[in-house]
């Protein structure tokens, strides 16, 4: 998902995977740290966690990459008691 704003020349840029940026970028913002790396984020998304989703915001000035923000969407099962012993399971998403 792309918006382009145009009285200010900023766009962003929705992703769903790490791979979707390119490494000269992700270093420009992050450096060189391992654990801000691309390929440790590479290793989080393939360990395919089943409860969390991984997005990236990706914003630019005048096309040019000018902050990048990873996001997590985390899925969780709550159990919701009637105060009898008797509950049930709820999922919520947690922002």
């Amino acid at each position: 998902m792309t918006f382009q704003d145009l009285s200010n020349n900023y766009s962003i840029k929705w992703s769903t995977s790490v791979n979707d940026i390119t490494l000269s970028d992700w270093e420009d913002i992050f450096g060189k740290s391992i654990i801000k790396s691309q390929r440790f984020f590479i290793s989080i998304e393939k360990s395919d966690f089943q409860q969390i989703t991984i997005y990236y915001l990706q914003i630019f000035e005048h096309g040019t990459v000018v902050a990048i923000v990873p996001c997590f969407r985390h899925l969780k099962s709550y159990h919701i008691s009637n105060g009898k012993g008797c509950g049930k399971k709820d999922k919520k998403s947690l922002y």
